[in-house]
């Protein structure tokens, strides 16, 4: 069967169509509002009455260019009005969306240009057309070819709820990017290819079109990526600081304690000599107070008030925790990163042991010296199983946006000190492994 349709005005509806299936590979893992169904059933409606009566006033690159450009802009607005989320997370995907449909216009058009199928193209004339459904079949394969295609290598980097950040002056940078090239440009491009016919022209400006356009998305999905990684960093930065403070507190409290519980000592010695008490209360109130003072000295002050630290929490919650530690190994490393890296690895430890069983609350810390390196490792049950990605463990946490960062933390750690990290985890035991030049390499200062 064949349709008989002015060309232009159902190219309004296929690319309005199009751009919203593309922009929805973007969008579709995003927050939505509030009955949304409701919201994108009207929406739509709305959008494609509007493309629908859009007046055909001129058939001219600079008409076509204007009347596409309000046709994103109103996708824009339709997916403000379904997805609870900012405007940059708006245009970020909308224009990702737009530039996967571009590339896939692009690509069918060269397909039916090279196969000989040049007429299934020319929505873009003043004239009508017979639509086959073999041409229309053809639209259907590229497109759903290109979508799979790109959504594969950008759409699956965005993260469900992920909040995109990108700075207003890249994305504004990118959104002018966008309408001229794949809107303004490629509408003369294309125009001209109706008129002169010049096959090596209208080739030459396709293929460039394509590679402007991927060179699009991968500055854009750069910008993402660069974004988020320096937002994890100011994290990491941010725990960094806390832990800071976080040691110089924990050092003066264990000072100020332990001075204060050695004097408490000599006077309850003091007591007993001169009055009626019971010695066995008296041995127990010695021996309460002597938990700070008898804590076993590693050679490093830092990972001492640490040990101390946890060790109390460890035997407060039922939890076994020992230590093999020749913290005097520890001395090319700064007392905050000491703090720090080992404050991470008890935290991750103590998090899984305690939701186990008795018996299995045991964590096991060992440093010592190899050769020319620092051997640290850290061992402990868990149940259930440990996902990695990339080599490092996945926080089993439903929160995934705010935990996770100590592990980055370590990792950061002892790359500053030219080390390296690994994990194991099977027979329900789970190892941190880590080795540090015993010269303090990297760049640590």
């Amino acid at each position: 069967m064949m349709f008989q349709l002015t060309n232009l005005f159902l190219y309004k509806l296929v690319f309005t169509a199009a751009l919203l299936i593309a922009e929805a590979l973007f969008l579709f893992r995003q927050k939505k509002r509030s009955k949304f169904p409701l919201r994108m059933l009207l929406g739509m409606a709305a959008m494609f009455l509007l493309v629908a009566v859009f007046p055909i006033l001129s058939y001219t690159a600079l008409y076509s260019s204007l009347m596409f450009s309000l046709f994103f802009l109103l996708s824009i607005l339709l997916s403000k009005f379904c997805y609870d989320i900012s405007w940059r997370a708006c245009l970020f995907c909308t224009a990702a969306g737009y530039t996967i449909q571009h590339l896939a216009s692009v690509c069918y058009d060269l397909a039916t240009t090279l196969g000989g199928f040049e007429h299934a193209a020319q929505f873009y004339s003043d004239s009508t057309v017979d639509i086959s459904p073999f041409s229309a079949l053809i639209f259907v394969e590229v497109y759903a070819l290109v979508y799979w295609c790109l959504y594969q290598i950008f759409g699956r980097r965005l993260k469900k709820d992920e909040v995109i950040t990108i700075k207003s002056p890249a994305l504004l940078a990118l959104l002018v990017l966008i309408l001229l090239v794949e809107i303004i440009l490629n509408a003369f491009v294309v125009y001209r290819k109706y008129e002169s016919l010049d096959l090596v022209y209208y080739l030459s400006g396709s293929l460039t079109n394509i590679i402007c356009s991927i060179s699009v998305l991968v500055l854009q999905f750069s910008l993402l990526l660069s974004k988020s990684l320096e937002d994890e960093l100011e994290v990491v930065n941010q725990m960094r600081r806390q832990e800071q403070k976080q040691y110089q507190i924990s050092k003066d409290t264990i000072d100020l304690i332990n001075m204060k519980c050695h004097d408490m000592k000599h006077q309850i010695h003091n007591i007993s000599k001169q009055a009626a008490i019971d010695p066995a209360a008296l041995r127990e109130m010695e021996e309460t107070i002597s938990i700070y003072d008898s804590i076993v000295k590693t050679g490093n002050q830092a990972l001492d008030i640490i040990l101390a630290e946890k060790s109390l929490y460890c035997q407060k919650n039922g939890i076994f925790i020992s230590y093999m530690a020749d913290g005097a190994k520890l001395g090319f490393m700064s007392d905050p990163d000491i703090y720090s890296l080992f404050g991470n690895i008890l935290d991750n430890a103590i998090q899984t042991v305690i939701q186990l069983e008795q018996d299995k609350r045991v964590i096991g810390v060992t440093i010592r010296a190899e050769g020319e390196l620092l051997s640290i490792n850290s061992h402990n049950y868990y149940s259930g199983d440990v996902h990695m990605e990339h080599g490092l463990p996945v926080t089993s946490k439903t929160d995934k946006n705010y935990h996770g960062f100590g592990v980055k933390s370590m990792v950061m750690i002892v790359e500053k000190y030219g080390g390296s990290i690994s994990f194991d985890a099977r027979d329900q035991i789970f190892n941190l492994n880590i080795l540090l030049p015993l010269s303090g390499g990297g760049q640590a200062v």
